[in-house]
């Protein structure tokens, strides 16, 4: 499959697009830690986290974070 990546900054945001066009996730998929800890730190820095798979037809992850956040990770 092919993986694409794309970074982009707009509107005083940055946004983070992963996308595959693999066999998409199980119906029944629940996040790993590892998605999960990703979701929290978006959420901690004010931004979105979307994710959506299609059944043969690939995944999207798309994050997308405020320039400037009123948190700060550290």
């Amino acid at each position: 499959s092919t993986v694409t990546v794309s970074c982009i900054e707009s509107h005083g945001k940055i946004e983070l697009d992963i996308s595959d066009d693999g066999i998409g996730l199980p119906p029944n998929f629940s996040y790993s830690m590892g998605l999960s800890a990703i979701e929290s730190r978006v959420n901690f820095s004010q931004g979105t986290f979307f994710i959506s798979s299609k059944n043969k037809k690939g995944t999207q992850l798309i994050i997308s974070i405020p320039k400037k956040s009123e948190r700060s990770l550290s």
